[in-house]
């Protein structure tokens, strides 16, 4: 379990909207994430997006609310995501709770995802991906068998562990994508049916031996191959190809 409770949460909540509510450069103020459809939980972080008038800099005004939070609460730690024109700073409090704050200029400004919810001000019209890129996940797919068969060859368990994790978290990506589910963070990962996901703890590595390594990569290769074949056949068979011709040679 967390160590926040709800009521703290809510304060910092309250905290955030007020002090966006108040700053007379704020457009417009929205909830994202969980809290956007009402399926949040006692587990639930925060998040919150803004949008900020053309002509200001959106670093300054974070910056500034940054330092009215620190006032108030316990803030242990704070990074940026920057996307587009967007930053996201992520932060988090003594209690273990995580604030996800972003600030967007006015123009930009907009749902990008469905879990959007305009509390106060204006957004621009909706500009939601209505396809995930499937094309990048299959291209990390064979990049990543690739340098796991090398890291073995050279001796590296960890690296190769590093690239054989990596491909199993794209093809449940992958998967998700497929289902209709969400593939942000793995989170509709335990909706995919038992069908569906059945076999997969082959995949698993049981140990940093190379032995050990190579069954887990020739495994997760197949999985691979196997959601490849749902977008692209004439793929799927040309990579099965061309693993067995790499795997033949360990």
């Amino acid at each position: 379990m967390t160590s926040f409770t709800i009521s703290e949460r809510k304060q910092v909540y309250e905290r955030v909207l007020a002090i966006a509510k108040a700053d007379n450069r704020v457009t417009g103020g929205a909830v994202v994430g969980s809290f956007a459809n009402n399926n949040e939980d006692e587990l639930s972080d925060i998040d919150l997006t803004f949008g900020i008038k053309s002509g200001i800099e959106v670093a300054q005004v974070l910056q500034e609310w940054t330092e009215s939070l620190n006032a108030v609460f316990n803030v242990i730690d704070s990074f940026d995501i920057k996307f587009a024109t967007s930053i996201y700073r992520v932060f988090l409090f003594s209690n273990c709770l995580e604030l996800d704050l972003s600030v967007v200029p006015e123009k930009d400004y907009g749902a990008i995802t469905s879990n959007f919810r305009l509390l106060f001000g204006k957004a621009n019209k909706p500009k939601i991906s209505s396809k995930p890129d499937v094309e990048n996940l299959i291209g990390l797919g064979w990049h990543h068998v690739l340098h796991a068969n090398l890291a073995i060859c050279r001796r590296k368990p960890w690296q190769a562990e590093y690239w054989i994790s990596a491909l199993r978290d794209h093809i449940i990506s992958m998967k998700c994508i497929r289902l209709g589910l969400s593939s942000i963070y793995a989170k509709g990962a335990d909706n995919i049916s038992n069908q569906e996901i059945k076999g997969m703890e082959s995949t698993f590595i049981k140990s940093l031996d190379l032995s050990e390594l190579t069954v887990a990569l020739i495994a997760t290769s197949g999985f691979l191959i196997s959601e490849v074949q749902h977008y692209n056949k004439k793929l799927a068979i040309k990579l099965a190809d061309t693993f067995q011709k790499l795997f033949d040679k360990q």
